[in-house]
C-alpha cells in the first residue's frame, strides 16, 4: 500500500482540518531482492499540510526504497479536502512504555495513571468514529534508569487526518532494577 503521511497537520489554517485525502495509485509493486521485499510493509508519502488554507493537490514522488530495483508507479496524485474543525474526547487510552531498557521495569506509583484522556480535533465525519483503541498513549523511556521520573505523554492515532493531544501531558513512573 502506498501510505500518505500529512506532515505540520496541527498548522492548518484555524478553524479547518482535513476532511478527505485521496491519490491516485492505492499500492505499488515493488521489484527487488526478496530479503528487501520482506522487510517492506507499505511506501510512505509525506505531504507538506504547513499552512493550507483551501483544497489543494499534490504531486509526489514515490521514494524507492534500499535494495528496490524497480516501483511500478513512480508519482501518486494526492488530493487534500479541508473542512470545519470540529473536537471531541475520548477517554480510556491505555497508557504504555516504550523503550525501556529490558535491565528495568517500570513500577506504578499511587499517583501514577495507566489511562490518558485525549483531545481529538478534525471534521465530524472523521472524528466520530474515532475510538479509544484506535488511540496509543505511550511515555519514551529510552535512557531512562532507576528512579522516580516525570515523563511527557506521547499520543499517536491510526487516521492521519486527527490530531490527537493529551489532556494529561506527563506522568510520574517508578522505574526499579529486574
Amino acid at each position: 500500500p502506498i501510505v500518505i503521511v500529512p506532515k505540520g497537520i496541527e498548522n492548518i489554517v484555524f478553524g479547518k482540518s482535513i476532511e478527505k485525502i485521496s491519490q491516485s495509485a492505492e499500492t505499488v509493486t515493488l521489484y527487488g531482492k526478496q530479503e528487501a521485499l520482506d522487510n517492506i510493509n507499505n511506501i510512505e508519502v509525506e505531504i507538506d499540510v504547513n499552512n493550507l488554507n483551501s483544497n489543494k493537490k499534490y504531486t509526489e514522488t514515490l521514494k524507492k526504497p534500499k535494495n528496490i530495483r524497480k516501483l511500478s508507479v513512480t508519482t501518486v496524485s494526492v488530493d487534500v479536502s479541508l473542512g470545519d474543525e470540529s473536537q471531541g474526547k475520548i477517554s480510556g487510552v491505555r497508557l504504555s512504555s516504550r523503550n525501556l531498557s529490558s535491565d528495568y521495569v517500570v513500577q506504578v506509583s499511587n499517583e501514577s495513571v495507566n489511562e490518558i484522556p485525549v483531545t481529538i480535533k478534525g471534521v465530524e465525519s472523521v472524528i466520530k468514529d474515532v475510538k479509544a483503541s484506535d488511540i496509543e498513549a505511550y511515555v519514551d523511556l529510552k535512557g531512562y534508569e532507576e528512579g522516580t521520573h516525570e515523563v511527557k505523554v506521547k499520543v499517536v492515532g491510526k487516521d492521519s487526518r486527527v490530531i490527537y493531544e493529551p489532556d494529561i501531558s506527563t506522568v510520574k513512573v517508578v522505574i526499579i532494577k529486574k
